[in-house]
């Protein structure tokens, strides 16, 4: 089957990309900004058998590969095609290996390799009875007023793939219907702002990513503290559950987070070019 991929204007392509989310064109609305490039993949009908958009949106890692191939018939093929053209334009890259939208193989053959996960568990709120680091202090972020500490340490999540630039939205109270009662920031023993750690409340529980922790603090407990201190916090509350999410954590932090005896719901490889 001929094809022929072009590139595209990226803004028009929001109406396919929420048919392939299962989203609405609204929903994708705050990511429109970031979209930098795009192409298409067409047959001699001029029918759309698959796309590709660049998010420039990771600090570290440049631009997150969005869309997919729809076409059944030489899907590897298609999807190939567009992972290097999307290469040519932008080599710092990374992409979700869901066999739904780009297929394993073409990431592999576009010459990407697994470099971490998107990892989703669950299951009954752990009891974690960790003490904090010596020196360093948890507050509620209910009780962290300083717009620069907030956002000095949501930027321990920069360096990490799959999370976005720090914005001022995501620093601000109760971010996106979080709960500040039941998040918290970490501070050194200097006084500066490490790491962070926000919660939404669910019905019966509480949902939340793993902890963003700046990388002068890292390996000595203080994940791991604050996540004990939120499940104490939540179980003070009555909540009995939790939902944790992580992107691009390290082998021996996700290794940490397996012996929670949470359920590992969701698994998704992601893919980066050799660096």
């Amino acid at each position: 089957m001929p094809f022929q991929i072009c590139a595209a204007a990226p803004v028009s392509l929001l109406r396919p990309l929420a048919e392939l989310y299962g989203c609405s064109e609204e929903d994708l609305s705050p990511t429109a900004p970031q979209l930098g490039a795009a192409w298409t993949a067409r047959n001699s009908a001029d029918e759309l058998l698959g796309l590709l958009a660049l998010r420039f949106s990771s600090p570290a890692y440049g631009a997150e590969v969005m869309g997919g191939v729809w076409t059944e018939q030489e899907r590897g093929e298609v999807a190939l095609a567009l992972l290097r053209s999307a290469l040519a334009e932008q080599p710092l890259l990374y992409a979700y290996a869901d066999e739904t939208h780009w297929p394993v193989q073409a990431l592999s053959d576009a010459g990407l390799s697994p470099v971490s996960a998107y990892l989703q568990r669950s299951g009954p709120l752990p009891q974690l009875h960790l003490e904090i680091p010596t020196g360093f202090r948890l507050l509620p972020l209910s009780e962290v007023s300083d717009p620069a500490d907030r956002w000095a340490a949501q930027e321990g999540y920069s360096d990490l793939i799959g999370h976005t630039h720090v914005t001022a939205e995501a620093t601000a109270p109760n971010a996106a219907g979080s709960d500040d009662t039941l998040g918290c920031l970490a501070y050194s023993p200097q006084g500066t702002a490490v790491g962070v750690c926000r919660v939404w409340q669910e019905a019966d529980g509480i949902s939340l990513t793993t902890p963003a922790v700046r990388p002068e603090a890292r390996g000595i407990g203080l994940r791991e503290a604050m996540l004990a201190w939120v499940c104490a916090r939540a179980r003070r509350r009555g909540l009995h559950h939790i939902t944790l999410e992580s992107w691009g954590d390290s082998e021996a932090d996700q290794a940490w987070d397996a012996g929670l005896g949470l359920t590992l719901k969701v698994h998704t490889p992601i893919y980066a070019p050799a660096r």
